[in-house]
């Protein structure tokens, strides 16, 4: 647990835009899951009380709907464009990290192998899109089973 922190410390600190826009991503598919829930009960009370007032809800619910739905397609186009960002910098980050090291590492073959074993993990595996993604599933999955217990309970 204590390795899993340090990564995804590391990545925050290496490209902060990434985590905020996986941040907002998480929170729209929140907005999404609770609406679809809150939108049934919406909608039958709405046809209870009478025939204008459920186009109104309808239209409502369509629009809603629609706003959210685009601002997921553009969360993933932005979360693509990030996470390019983010491997380039991680890339560069470990390719500052060598170079720290004294000239005579440098021209050892065992270290220029685990500099491209450390690349290829991190860039062509997707292992820090891969930790930050289920991170941030896993606590959206949290909030969204908390909020449809609220509006179980409610």
């Amino acid at each position: 647990m204590r390795t899993l922190w340090k990564f995804i410390c590391f990545a925050y600190k290496s490209y902060r835009q990434y985590f905020h826009v996986i941040i907002l991503s998480s929170i729209i598919k929140l907005g999404t899951t609770l609406f679809s829930a809150i939108t049934l009960s919406l909608f039958l009370g709405s046809v209870e009380r009478g025939e204008g007032e459920s186009l109104k809800i309808l239209l409502l619910v369509l629009v809603v709907t629609a706003v959210l739905s685009y601002l997921n397609k553009r969360m993933e186009m932005k979360e693509r464009i990030h996470l390019e960002g983010m491997n380039e910098t991680i890339k560069l980050k470990i390719s500052e990290k060598i170079m720290s090291l004294p000239f005579s590492y440098l021209e050892d073959s065992t270290t220029m192998e685990l500099k491209k074993n450390a690349e290829m993990g991190v860039n062509n595996m997707g292992a820090i899109w891969d930790l930050c993604n289920s991170f941030f599933t896993i606590l959206t999955n949290i909030c969204t089973l908390l909020g449809l217990g609220l509006i179980i309970f409610s």
